[in-house]
């Protein structure tokens, strides 16, 4: 099992350890899905060689615009509890980690939640737009719900009260330390 669980919660916890608990948006909420531009039409006009400077700030615009709405959809249509498997169908009916998952499971081991949650902070340092850290946290919180007693994790949280697994995490689901308090 790789430590990547770890690293992550110690990354979003120190965000709120530095006096991120409560950031300031820079930037409007993800845009509902709804409401997402639709793609420019493809231009028939062959491409050209010559690099426009006002060329460079539309284009860093448009991949940061599609950045934004890429994350918007995973992190309000694809994920689960906060959490991600590994694989999905093209329409979301099914999903998979290690074997076909339910959907209150979500997996722990790359390129699972920590992996997701890590390129959201990315994202976020990148851009400096606060919804990044709102679905970091959202990861983070995942997966402390899935810490078991023992500090650990399996390779798979799973969120249904009847599931076979919940009987192994921490009283109150992990949210019981101060630092993920305050995530709430």
């Amino acid at each position: 099992m790789s430590n990547t669980p770890f690293y992550f919660i110690i990354a979003i916890t120190t965000l709120f350890a530095t006096g991120c608990d409560d950031p300031s948006p820079t930037t409007q909420p993800f845009a509902p899905l709804a409401q997402a531009p639709a793609p420019a039409e493809p231009s028939s006009d062959p491409p050209t060689l010559t690099a426009d400077p006002s060329d460079e700030c539309s284009l860093a615009d448009e991949a940061t615009d599609a950045m934004r709405r890429a994350a918007a959809f995973y992190h309000e249509k694809v994920a689960s509890h906060g959490g991600y498997v590994y694989y999905y169908a093209t329409d979301l009916s099914r999903r998979w980690g290690e074997g076909e998952a339910t959907a209150d499971q979500i997996w722990v081991q790359p390129p699972g939640t920590p992996t997701v949650g890590l390129a959201y902070l990315k994202a976020l340092e990148a851009t400096g737009d606060v919804n990044y850290f709102y679905a970091a946290r959202d990861a983070a919180q995942a997966l402390v719900y899935g810490q078991l007693k023992s500090g650990g994790w399996t390779n798979c949280v799973d969120f249904d009260p009847q599931g076979r697994r919940t009987s192994l995490y921490c009283p109150n689901n992990g949210f019981k330390t101060l630092a993920f308090r305050r995530l709430l």
